[in-house]
């Protein structure tokens, strides 16, 4: 039985890389920060567009986006529904009760208009003291109303959905998120106005900012009462729109695939997955030795 569990993981996996129209961002990511091609005129990149630049006849496929989530495979779907709801969590003891985390109340005034320099200042400062990753608790003031989420799983809109489904989702108590870099990315930054045509004086013009951090801790996904994932390194593109300074899309990135993430917990000793992710001191050091070669 659980052999045969495996195997249907591997072949939903398998079968969701063939059949599903899975978005890609203009540029794909590896851990050594070296960026790929653009996308050029595909599905992708038109996606892409009517995603980032919202216009007065939205796009038929965004509609469900409105209602919940989208899933990008029928297994994170089927796994989706024993995510527990914000009821279901403040029924649940009092030692746990006490780790779940207040979230903003969304209702601050936007921060219009930051230079981008004090934009990364306040994402960094922000993330590494709120970890909103897992958290939720975001900084409601630098999102635009019109935020989008993505990963290589799931797309929302909304930064309170967003911020409500990552604390439902990661367990409050063993979850962390630990910042190794935040940045201005012009890689990215160059490579998605080329791809939109914008120049640095349009509207539709954004710079990329993006956060490089190590995920570790506990899901609260699967039929059995949570997950343990391998900690494992994020690349979070948050784009920071020029029409108003606040940040309308984000695009998070893992450095293994999908597949491994999964059979790493539900099946860790398998000899071909990827080993954990070392710690944060020790990805800094390696950074650090690489800057002096």
């Amino acid at each position: 039985m659980q052999n045969f569990s495996i195997a249907l993981l591997i072949f939903t996996q398998c079968f969701n890389e063939v059949s599903t129209l899975s978005f890609k961002p203009p540029t794909t990511c590896a851990h050594s920060r070296m960026y790929g091609t653009t996308v050029g005129n595909t599905p992708e990149a038109f996606l892409y567009k009517t995603i980032l630049h919202a216009s007065t006849e939205p796009n038929n496929d965004e509609k469900d986006l409105d209602v919940g989530e989208i899933y990008s495979n029928p297994l994170t779907s089927f796994l989706g529904n024993f995510i527990g709801s914000k009821d279901e969590k403040m029924e649940i003891g009092d030692k746990e009760q006490e780790k779940i985390v207040q979230l903003d109340d969304f209702t601050k005034p936007k921060a219009f208009n930051l230079p981008i320099g004090e934009m990364v200042k306040r994402l960094d400062a922000g993330i590494r003291e709120n970890e909103w990753f897992v958290t939720g608790k975001v900084m409601s003031e630098l999102f635009a109303d019109d935020f989008l989420f993505k990963d290589p799983d799931v797309q929302l809109r909304g930064i309170e959905k967003y911020a409500d489904g990552v604390n439902r989702l990661f367990d409050q108590n063993t979850s962390r998120v630990e910042v190794i870099s935040c940045e201005l990315n012009p890689a990215i930054t160059d490579t998605v106005n080329k791809e939109m045509g914008a120049s640095i004086d349009d509207d539709k013009f954004v710079q990329v900012v993006t956060v490089e951090w190590r995920l570790s801790g506990n899901v609260n996904i699967g039929p059995f009462g949570g997950l343990f994932i391998k900690p494992y390194i994020c690349y979070s593109d948050l784009h920071v729109r020029n029409a108003d300074g606040l940040i309308v899309y984000q695009e998070d990135r893992f450095d293994i695939p999908g597949w491994d993430i999964l059979l790493s917990a539900i099946a860790p000793w398998l000899p071909f997955l990827a080993p954990p992710a070392p710690s944060v001191s020790v990805i800094l050091q390696r950074k650090a030795d690489d800057g002096n070669n």
